[in-house]
């Protein structure tokens, strides 16, 4: 996550029978995000889905 800045894409991985988040070319788990996330505890976060 480069400036506190990420872009990714939502995939089903058949490795985990799971869907995972894709940032930067990079598979993350839920779990792993919400590591990454809590990084920024108290932070403002912005979400789109488009």
């Amino acid at each position: 996550m480069k400036n506190d800045v990420f872009h990714g894409h939502l995939a089903y991985s058949e490795e985990s029978d799971h869907n995972v988040v894709v940032i930067d070319g990079k598979p993350y788990s839920w779990d792993e995000v919400e590591k990454i996330l809590n990084a920024n505890e108290g932070f403002k976060i912005q979400v789109n889905i488009s």
